[in-house]
């Protein structure tokens, strides 16, 4: 990045801000229950992913889904996986899409006829 006291057009900076990382979209929170039910699910894999590190199982796999499960509904839980998965964009783009599906099929499902 340029030193602040450069001219730098406001096109330059909106260029910088399209990377993978500027591109965050804002979520609706969702309801109480389905947030619970949410994290929930998400721990209990993380914890089967712990236990399959010691017995036979895809037990990194596991851990990993278990953290996607949880970045549905923690903003802490999503920017742990998007500092890790910077590295590699493609990656971070597959989950990104699969997290904006999942996160608008549940408001879909608890407020339908909701728009966007």
């Amino acid at each position: 990045m340029p030193p602040p006291d450069s001219d730098t057009s406001s096109t330059e900076i909106a260029s910088l801000n399209d990377t993978f990382v500027g591109k965050i979209r804002a979520f609706r929170h969702l309801p109480f229950w389905p947030r619970v039910l949410v994290l929930s699910v998400g721990w209990l894999v993380i914890l089967v992913g712990i236990a399959g590190l010691v017995l036979p199982g895809p037990g990194t796999l596991a851990i990993f889904a278990g953290a996607a499960i949880l970045s549905v509904a923690s903003e802490l839980a999503y920017k742990g996986i998007r500092t890790t998965l910077q590295r590699w964009p493609t990656v971070w783009h597959r989950f990104e899409k699969l997290r904006n599906r999942i996160h608008d099929r549940l408001h879909e499902f608890f407020h339908p006829g909701h728009t966007k």
